[in-house]
């Protein structure tokens, strides 16, 4: 995966598509062409089995009831399944795109299917499944690389996650802050904390989006962030939990345009000059300059030389040092002095 390189020159653009493919597998095929055009690196689904899951009387979360008049959250993840057949043929499209599947695994079988038939050797733990311990064991002896989204917990459980994960000794990791609200108001959006997580772990940084607009992963870039997941539908009017917060194609596209802008405005952590400012010098420093009329065999001192614009003459590091040299011949006020005019 691109995310884990050595070196990271770029950020990681995770297209979420999750159950937006509402069941269909040709929507979801549409989902991996939309994520690639836009310029996302990779689409990330959901894999699960709904019986291990979901106890029968579970309800949907408030807005999830609200998106899709579903009060009960079987019956809505039963409408939106792909079985796992599908997901090798969306797995199948992804490659020929060049764009990498990714998905959330919320089950052994999920995780399974994911290592052993699509032969990936990373996956996503959602952030409802941050205290699933028994998921987390299971993964860490079988994944190598992992992204972790922290929604809804505090720090001692993410401590207590990465301890679980971090027992497979090759694994490595990408935490990723997240505030699982759907839609997320930018008050709640805490982004400060992702100082605290890069300062406590050595791990890859990112952010899972769940506001309207672009503004929040501009902001999580600039903070640090290698990882940006967010939301992808085909039609944000479409009936589904997730359809309204997330952004359609030609938003997602914008959205990948704004990161890459907020990069190329980040830049380096070196102090770069380019040759354009470098001519620039020439304009808006200053060089040593005759303050008056100066005589040939003057001695050079603080009344007859001073600094002016323009900056392409002898620097003004060098004033104290000409002090009191000898002019060899006369010099007009307001020129440029050089160093055959004095001795």
């Amino acid at each position: 995966m691109s995310i884990f390189k050595n070196k990271i020159d770029s950020t990681y653009v995770i297209a979420e598509a999750g159950v937006n493919h509402n069941g269909s597998l040709r929507r979801a095929l549409d989902l991996v062409e939309k994520a690639k055009n836009s310029g996302a690196d990779a689409i990330k689904f959901q894999l699960f089995n709904i019986n291990e899951q979901v106890s029968k009387d579970t309800k949907t979360a408030p807005y999830q009831n609200k998106n899709t008049n579903q009060q009960s959250m079987k019956k809505m993840a039963l409408s939106y399944d792909l079985p796992l057949s599908a997901h090798k043929k969306i797995k199948d499209k992804c490659d020929k795109l060049n764009i990498d599947y990714m998905a959330s695994c919320f089950d052994y079988e999920s995780v399974d299917f994911i290592k052993d038939k699509l032969q990936i050797d990373y996956v996503k733990i959602a952030s409802g499944e941050i205290t699933n311990i028994n998921l987390l064991k299971y993964i860490s002896k079988k994944i190598n690389t992992v992204i972790l989204s922290t929604g809804m917990s505090d720090l001692n459980e993410i401590n207590t996650a990465l301890g679980i994960l971090k027992k497979n000794k090759k694994i490595k990791i990408a935490i990723l802050h997240c505030v699982s609200l759907y839609p997320t108001k930018d008050k709640l959006l805490n982004l400060n904390f992702l100082k605290t997580l890069q300062k406590k772990y050595n791990h890859i940084l990112g952010f899972s989006d769940h506001t309207v607009g672009y503004d929040a992963a501009k902001i999580a870039v600039s903070l640090g962030c290698k990882v940006i997941e967010k939301h992808l539908t085909l039609n944000k009017k479409d009936i589904g939990p997730d359809h309204k917060m997330a952004l359609n194609p030609n938003q997602f596209k914008r959205f990948v345009a704004n990161i890459k802008k907020t990069e190329i405005m980040l830049g380096s952590k070196n102090k770069i000059i380019n040759q354009k400012e470098i001519e620039m010098r020439n304009f808006a420093r200053r060089s040593i300059v005759a303050s008056k009329d100066i005589k040939s065999g003057s001695t050079l001192n603080n009344n007859n030389i001073t600094l002016k614009r323009p900056g392409n003459g002898i620097s003004p590091y060098l004033f104290k040092k000409i002090i009191g040299k000898k002019t060899i011949k006369f010099i007009k006020k307001d020129s440029l002095l050089s160093l055959d005019m004095f001795k």
